[in-house]
């Protein structure tokens, strides 16, 4: 309603309403905001990045000025450098405030201005090396910290690290009282290459046994 009455108050005739300046601005900082405004500054800075991918594959077929459709491989990229964003979108997000609110907010924005940085890796990282033929990947390999250079793994792995960390420590904080910053002591570099390498070889050991061995049992022989 206030905006209301503010509009109401600007343009009513003078004496209809009491004329008095307001007794606050309508936002003040107060310090349990000003403590949250790095995280803030990071999930916006996530929309506007995701906002800015998002035109990537439907301009790649031909939306917009010139119409002009790009090659197969153009339409690939745009499309997954969008959906690959969004995918981890959530999961970011509510690791980001969760560890924000119950851990740091400090820690919290580092991490986070870190996963924004390999956010944009993603479609650089897959233009740049994999280009037309899809997105640069090699076999399982134990070189670390995720298998050869030059591939999509460096910008996914450690962004899974950093949520899994985010939400691990809050998880350790609100049950346990464990607080995870203050055990590891470098929190950027043990969420990204640390964890990052626990989540690469997790998957990719771990999951294919699970296939062959168990799920297989509900499906037919591949």
């Amino acid at each position: 309603m206030l905006p209301f009455v503010v509009a109401f108050a600007a343009f009513s005739p003078p004496g209809m309403l009491p004329m008095r300046p307001l007794a606050a601005p309508l936002v003040s900082k107060t310090p349990a905001k000003m403590a949250f405004e790095g995280p803030a500054l990071v999930s916006a800075a996530n929309v506007i990045l995701a906002m800015n991918l998002m035109p990537l594959g439907p301009t790649a077929y031909g939306l917009g000025m010139g119409g002009k459709q790009m090659s197969a491989g153009q339409k690939n990229w745009g499309n997954r450098a969008f959906g690959n964003t969004m995918e981890h979108f959530p999961l970011f997000n509510a690791a980001l405030w969760l560890h924000a609110v119950y851990c740091s907010p400090v820690v919290a924005t580092r991490l986070g201005a870190a996963y924004l940085v390999l956010v944009v890796m993603y479609p650089t990282i897959w233009a740049l090396v994999g280009g037309e033929s899809g997105v640069p990947t090699k076999p399982y390999s134990v070189v670390p910290p995720f298998g050869p250079l030059k591939q999509i793994y460096y910008s996914t792995f450690p962004r899974y690290g950093i949520v899994f960390y985010l939400a691990l420590s809050a998880v350790l904080k609100i049950a346990f009282g464990v607080c995870l910053n203050t055990i590891v002591k470098m929190p950027l570099f043990v969420a990204t290459l640390g964890f990052g390498w626990f989540l690469y070889h997790y998957a990719y050991v771990a999951y294919p046994l699970l296939h062959e061995h168990v799920f297989s049992k509900c499906f037919a022989k591949a």
